[in-house]
């Protein structure tokens, strides 16, 4: 992050709100959600300082579930990136395409008609992550959103 910085880039990060195979995730998904990813978030803005932050994983739980209201207040008011971090709309399950500094879409295409800024992904494999995509089946569906 900082060689990017030192070459005046703004850098970003992918945040997974939750990891599948965490054995407190598993367990106990309000537990997860206070004792480790929340302040998992808060050491990795801490120290990585990201420009961007794209969330991801929200579809498990709501908004409150995973405390994010909570999460981006400290983000927004008290965290070192606070003035410049851009966040995605992936921060509860109600969350995507109502709250976040852009959308995002995924597999689709895109956003045109929105007012608001979005971005399209995809994965670099198929929707199940066993083959990977040819060339043209990657950038035919992003072309069309130009």
């Amino acid at each position: 992050m900082e060689a990017g910085r030192r070459r005046d880039l703004r850098m970003g990060i992918y945040y997974s709100l939750y990891e599948w195979y965490n054995p407190l995730w598993l367990r106990d998904r309000q537990r997860y959600a206070a004792e480790h990813m929340f302040p998992q978030f808060k050491d990795v803005v801490t120290h990585a300082k990201p420009s961007i932050i794209f969330s991801d994983g929200e579809w498990e739980m709501t908004s409150a579930e995973w405390r994010t209201p909570e999460l981006l207040a400290w983000l927004f008011n008290e965290s070192p990136v606070r003035d410049e971090v851009v966040i995605n709309d992936r921060w509860g399950k109600e969350t995507r395409h109502h709250h976040g500094g852009y959308f995002t879409t995924e597999y689709t295409p895109g956003m045109q008609q929105s007012d608001h800024l979005w971005e399209e992904n995809r994965g670099m494999g198929i929707p199940t992550g066993t083959t990977a995509w040819s060339r043209s089946r990657i950038t035919a569906p992003i072309a069309s959103c130009l």
